[in-house]
């Protein structure tokens, strides 16, 4: 008997073990598989460019459940492949079409830079002579002794050294015509980040500065009292209608027009516990940084227009030029963009002309290699596509570039190891601060290393203050460290290139807290700086200050260091540099558009 059950459960672990193992080469018999690349490439052929990039999207909407995409790549004037991927509405089970409204985020700069360079054709305007020319009543604090006049140009490249954003909340519509001049004028309650072309600084508000100096110089007036400006409006019967462009616009149908449109609209979203979550959409002041609602389609013409330019129509290669060419040479200073546009001349050998965007959910990417004409565009409606969309991005400019050319594009050769001093190494260590991130660099047996995210880093001289690392998060770009010493204002930093480069100040650790950092510990609640009918509330939230591991932290995700009794400084991330305003006898502090209140409880 007892043999019989052994025999039974021998039958039945090998029955189970066959169907597991038909399961497994099921699965790996139609489990979809990379396309396989060409021995021989044929110059002008995209047919293996197009199975890639379809590969690659799909794969990467998988991997990081992304609801949808949509997406074209461009020779000259003529479409490669384009297509529409998932869901525009999960919610309601809306498909994406290449009709399917959707923000771009920040590439709505690229259209303002576009019509202030055709105002420089024209003669309407110098860049490179001081703002207050156009704009008289611009004005902005400063705690630089020295700076020299913020010019069109410097606003341009961002290197005027305007902070981030204004003081007026971003869906605060009540300055209704006037929002482009309500925000330009709100910076005389903000401070300058840096001196005047001292180091980029992406600056929103700088880009909206840009579209009230349209609509002054010319002569621009709103068409109505409750509408939006002049500008979008401007923009719309004389930008995008005559490029062919008719379902863009520098904010909604309802914004623009009090009527929704007749295309279906996608939402935008983030992950939460494993779900796709959808952002609250609505318009953004920032229109002329931020604000634009368009179309796969209209994109698709717009990236036309640059790769094909007619010299007798709105967008010329001569003004292309202009803003592609590089525009900054600083050793302090590794962000290499023109006008508007970013560079990026090392990845694939050929000089990348991009920008990329975010907005509410959605992450998009505009890239060209205008030597070739040609580019591509994509726009994804979830924040989880923000952490690949640049590595997708050149990857298949990669394939498209060598499908164009018939030649593979060899990956960049490995730096040389440099030899440094043990001293002047030393002297790089310390705490930097990337965003809410602390990065650790020690010297440790004669080599400088870091700690980033968990990982342990070896940092491999390749010059004198520049390193190189493997990225332990795959980035196939190779990954850089070059370190800077301090001087009258600033701290020493590194700058951090990963894909792009990033900003990373070293905190100045303290051996004893001092007092006044203790005083600033605690929870705070979030008050409008400047209340509007447009919130459901005056209290934006809350945040908590306190010192961690010698850094004196806000819970908004940067690190503060005050500099007397009522500055302090935002160090590290997007608004590093910023001043915070701080009341001692009150204990608020003041910075964009919120009041820090204590809880005194």
């Amino acid at each position: 008997m007892k043999f019989l059950k052994n025999l039974t459960w021998k039958k039945l672990i090998i029955s189970v073990s066959a169907i597991l193992v038909l399961v497994i080469i099921t699965v790996l018999l139609f489990k979809e598989r990379p396309p396989i690349k060409p021995e021989d490439l044929s110059a002008g052929d995209y047919s293996y460019a197009i199975e890639y990039s379809d590969y690659q999207i799909k794969t990467a909407m998988k991997k990081h459940k992304i609801p949808g995409v949509v997406f074209a790549m461009l020779d000259g004037g003529n479409v490669i492949f384009s297509n529409a991927y998932g869901y525009a509405d999960v919610e309601n089970k809306i498909e994406t079409t290449p009709d399917t409204i959707l923000k771009i985020g920040s590439i709505s700069k690229v259209f303002t830079g576009i019509e202030v360079m055709k105002m420089q054709e024209e003669g309407l305007i110098d860049i490179n002579i001081p703002l207050v020319d156009y704009l008289p009543e611009f004005e902005i604090n400063s705690r630089f002794s020295e700076t020299g006049p913020i010019t069109v140009s410097s606003l341009l490249t961002h290197r005027s050294g305007l902070p981030r954003g204004g003081t007026i909340l971003l869906w605060d519509w009540s300055t209704r015509p006037l929002v482009l001049d309500a925000q330009m004028k709100s910076l005389k309650d903000s401070y300058m980040v840096y001196p005047v072309g001292y180091r980029y600084k992406y600056s929103n508000i700088g880009y909206n500065t840009l579209a009230r100096m349209i609509e002054r110089v010319r002569g621009l007036e709103p068409p109505a009292e409750n509408t939006a400006g002049a500008f979008p409006y401007y923009m719309q019967e004389n930008f995008f209608n005559p490029l062919g462009m008719p379902d863009t616009s520098f904010g909604s149908n309802n914004l623009m027009y009090g009527v929704p449109s007749d295309n279906p609209k996608a939402m935008g979203y983030y992950r939460k516990k494993g779900h796709n979550i959808p952002f609250n959409q609505f318009d953004i002041i920032s229109m002329a940084s931020g604000n634009v609602h368009t179309t796969l389609n209209d994109m698709i013409t717009f990236t036309a227009s640059l790769l094909a330019p007619d010299d007798e129509g709105i967008i010329t290669e001569r003004l292309l030029g202009s803003m592609y060419y590089h525009q900054e040479d600083n050793t302090r200073d590794l962000k290499d963009n023109g006008l508007t546009w970013f560079r990026n001349s090392e990845v694939l050998g050929e000089t990348v002309v991009f920008h990329d965007g975010t907005n509410q959910g959605f992450i998009s990417m505009l890239a060209l290699i205008p030597e070739h004409d040609i580019g591509m565009v994509i726009i994804a409606n979830s924040d989880e596509f923000e952490n690949v969309k640049s590595i997708l991005s050149f990857d298949i400019l990669r394939v498209m570039l060598e499908s164009k050319t018939g030649k593979s594009i060899p990956k960049p050769p490995d730096s040389d190891i440099a030899s440094i001093p043990e001293a002047v190494l030393q002297g790089y260590t310390g705490r930097y601060l990337m965003n809410d991130e602390f990065i650790d660099v020690i010297l440790k047996n004669s080599k400088l290393k870091a700690r980033y995210k968990g990982f342990g880093l070896t940092l491999k001289p390749i010059g004198d203050n520049r390193f190189k690392f493997k990225n332990p998060l795959g980035d196939e770009f190779e990954s850089r460290i070059s370190f800077f010493p301090g001087n009258d204002f600033e701290e020493p930093y590194m700058i951090l290139e990963m894909g792009d480069a990033f900003f990373c100040p070293r905190y100045p650790v303290p051996d004893e807290i001092p007092e006044s950092w203790k005083d600033l510990e605690g929870q705070y609640t979030k008050h409008a700086r400047h209340p509007s009918e447009y919130s459901d509330s005056n209290i934006l939230g809350v945040a908590e200050i306190a010192i961690k591991k010698g850094v004196l932290m806000m819970s908004d995700s940067f690190a503060l260091l005050p500099v007397d009794g009522n500055r302090i400084l935002i160090q590290g991330g997007v608004f590093h540099g910023e001043t915070m305003e701080y009341d001692p006898d009150t204990g608020e502090i003041i910075w964009r558009f919120s009041i820090y209140k204590p809880d005194l409880t």
